[in-house]
Parts: C-alpha cells; sequence; structure tokens
C-alpha cells in the first residue's frame, strides 16, 4: 500500500511543469505533495548560494497549517558537522533532532524555533556538486525513517533537480529571446544614427547661417530696440539648434570608441561626487562585489552611460527624495554595471519604446528623446547588452552587461 502511494506521489510530481508556473509555485507544489505522500508536517527545499556561504530556504510549506514561507538564511560555516554529512552521505534520516550529531548544530538556530523534532534531509545535486537540499520535517514529535521513506525522497530530490534544470533552460531561452531582440533594436538604431548625422550635419549648416544673420542684424541701425529683441530671440531659437544638433552628432557617433583596459568600480567612483549632485536630493549608492571587473572600454563612453543612466533615475524619481543604487559585480565571464531606482517605474509598452530616439515620457524640451538611444549605441558599441526591468510603482533597474577581459581576450 505505502509503495503505491510513494509511486503516486512521485507521478505527480514528475507532472510538475514550469509552463505553466513559477519556479517557486513549482516547488512549492512539489513539497506539498511530498509532505501528504510521507504523512509529514513539513517539507522545505533549500539552495546553496554561489559561494557555499549560505544556505537560503527557496519554499517551505506546512501542510498542518497550509502556510507556505521562504527567505530563511543559514550561515554554512555555523554549521560544520551537518556540512560534512550532507557532502558525504546520500540520505541524513534524523529520528530526534535534539540527539543526532549531524543536527545538534542546528537545533538553537532552526529546529527549536519551529519545533521540529525530526527530519529526513537529502542532498540536490547539479553538476556533481551539492546544490541544496530538501528536508521533509516532523514538528512535535520524533520520528524513525524507513528505507522506503528515504528512497522516495532521494527520488524527490532527483525530480528537484530537474525541475531547476527546466527553470535554467527557460531563462536561457528568454536571454536568448531578448538578445535577438535587442539585435533587431541594434538594426533599427543602426539606420536611424545614419539618418540623424546626415540630417544634423545639414542642420549645423543651416543654423551658422543664422547665427551671421543674427549678427549683421545686430548691427544695423533702424529701430534698435525692436531689432535687439528680435535678434535675442533668434540667436535663443539658434542656440537651442545647435544644442539638438550636438546630441544627434553624439548619439550618431556613439559606436567611435576607442577600447583599453578599465576598471568599471573605478570609472564609477571617478564619477561619483558629479552624480550625487545629479541626482541631489535622492541619496546615492555605490556598491561593489568581491572579483575582478576589468573591461576593455571607451572610458568617455562609459562616463555618458553612468551619467544618462543616473540623469533617467533622477527624473523617474521627480522632486521627492529617492534611492539610486550604481553596482558593479562579477557575473561568470561577464562584469555588470546596475542602476537602480526606486522611481515610477514605466509599463511594458514603455519600456519597449525606450531606447527610440525621440521618445521621452518627460516634457518636451530640445535634448528630450536622445539620452537613452545614445545609451543603447554605446553600449552595443562595447559588445555589450542592455536590460531593462521595470515595475510601474517600485522602480527601474537597468543591467549593463560587458564581457570581461577574460572572454574578450578569447574571443581576439
Amino acid at each position: 500500500m505505502r509503495a503505491m502511494q510513494f509511486e503516486r506521489g512521485l507521478l505527480e510530481i514528475a507532472h510538475v511543469s514550469l509552463e505553466k508556473a513559477s519556479l517557486s509555485e513549482a516547488l512549492t507544489t512539489v513539497a506539498r505533495i511530498t509532505a501528504t505522500t510521507l504523512h509529514v508536517t513539513r517539507v522545505s527545499v533549500w539552495q546553496l548560494d554561489h559561494d557555499g556561504g549560505r544556505w537560503r530556504c527557496t519554499c517551505a510549506v506546512d501542510v498542518a497549517t497550509n502556510e507556505v514561507t521562504s527567505g530563511w538564511e543559514l550561515e554554512a560555516s555555523k554549521y560544520p558537522s551537518y556540512g560534512r554529512a550532507i557532502a558525504q552521505n546520500r540520505t541524513i534520516a534524523v529520528a530526534d533532532t535534539r540527539r543526532d550529531p549531524a543536527s545538534r548544530e542546528l537545533v538553537e538556530d532552526y529546529f527549536d524555533p519551529l519545533n521540529i523534532g525530526a527530519t529526513l534531509d537529502v542532498p540536490i545535486y547539479r553538476s556533481g556538486r551539492v546544490f541544496g537540499i530538501v528536508c521533509a520535517e516532523i514538528v512535535d514529535g520524533v520520528r524513525d525513517w524507513t528505507q522506503r521513506e528515504r528512497d522516495f525522497v532521494t527520488a524527490v530530490a532527483e525530480l528537484i533537480a530537474s525541475v531547476f534544470e527546466q527553470s535554467a533552460r527557460i531563462e536561457a531561452e528568454s536571454r536568448l529571446a531578448r538578445a535577438e531582440a535587442t539585435r533587431r533594436e541594434s538594426e533599427k538604431m543602426e539606420a536611424l544614427g545614419r539618418m540623424a548625422a546626415a540630417v544634423a550635419h545639414d542642420f549645423n549648416n543651416i543654423l551658422g547661417v543664422i547665427q551671421l544673420l543674427t549678427d549683421t542684424l545686430a548691427r544695423q541701425e533702424n529701430d534698435p530696440v525692436a531689432r535687439a529683441k528680435t535678434v535675442a530671440l533668434m540667436r535663443e531659437s539658434s542656440d537651442a539648434g545647435r544644442r539638438l544638433t550636438r546630441r544627434l552628432i553624439a548619439c550618431a557617433r556613439a559606436d567611435a570608441i576607442t577600447v583599453s583596459r578599465q576598471s568599471l568600480y573605478g570609472m564609477v567612483t571617478a564619477l561619483q561626487s558629479t552624480l550625487e549632485g545629479m541626482v541631489a536630493p535622492s541619496e546615492l549608492r555605490v556598491e561593489r562585489s568581491e572579483g575582478d571587473d576589468t573591461v576593455l572600454a571607451d572610458r568617455v563612453g562609459v562616463e555618458q552611460v553612468l551619467l544618462n543612466l543616473a540623469s533617467n533615475a533622477r527624473d523617474a524619481i521627480g522632486q521627492r527624495r529617492g534611492s539610486i543604487s550604481v553596482s558593479v559585480r562579477r557575473d561568470g565571464a561577464t562584469v555588470v554595471l546596475s542602476v537602480e531606482d526606486d522611481g515610477e517605474g514605466m509599463d511594458e509598452a514603455t519600456r519597449k519604446r525606450m531606447f527610440e530616439p525621440f521618445f521621452s515620457t518627460r516634457s518636451k524640451k530640445s535634448n528630450a528623446g536622445l539620452g537613452m538611444a545614445t545609451v543603447f549605441r554605446i553600449v552595443e558599441a562595447h559588445h555589450a547588452v542592455i536590460d531593462v526591468q521595470s515595475t510601474v510603482g517600485r522602480g527601474t533597474r537597468v543591467d549593463v552587461v560587458f564581457p570581461s577581459t577574460d572572454s574578450a581576450d578569447d574571443e581576439a
């Protein structure tokens, strides 16, 4: 009878798919099926972070209260015996958490606060290393675990590993689709850039003639007061046209860069005081994760990207005192520059158009709508990728992903 229940439970778990559910929802479903099949109070799924220093609870399902929680964190270095047991054993079957040497370290920080008296823990493997743990837990009691129960949770761990693999595949496909969309956008930007360069050149010549005419007009003697006012208006218009022209040319020439080895974090800190003044009264936080942040970059171009992204973040926050963070982190073969704000955010339609020249949600002014188009072309010229995540009412994060010097050298 119990064997059939275990087989039925594994069959249900095997049918859990991420096609119609998020990773969190899928893991919650798996945990609930496992708890129900094993007749245990609670099942939790944990992940070990990339540097192996911390365990994080991805989801925990308590079938007695129907409560789903997550977010527990445990410092791995505080529990060396448990860590060794997980690394060396296929299962850790603890009949009494307060007596078993493998679990005793966790009593004060985890088992006692949740009244967990027994636990059956099985490591989750990915690429030959321990990636996580699935834990079947008894609240307010103890339990001797049978071999059949151990085999069942081991099979569950293998199925959970496949769920994580499926999630990674879906994320990779999503990134590929975004990259393809970025490529198409790049082709459009290239055509627009050529057009902008031609228009800007002709427009600049016309404005030069207007400027000469205003100087000539100013020297004429008839009705000097009226002419002075006319000259002032003409000069103001021509100055506005020149400012627009310079921005058009900058956008068109954004891909004309000269790269050298640069510390991305160093470029951020060099601009920090300027950025702080720009985003005031909002707070600016500059953060860096460990790892080599050297990239092949055009310093002037990257500084322009930073200034434009900070300006966009400031405008999104408005007059209130908000928060803007600029961070640099190493992520595998890439170095990521992130600018995040807690401003008004964007809907999907706005996000898709934000890199179009002359598209802006701000009030109309001579330089509106070219800042993010320039950012896009500079990023593209660095063979980098830009990714934007935004939620209306919560803010926006822009990630600029540069190839590291290691990957750039390999490609060369």
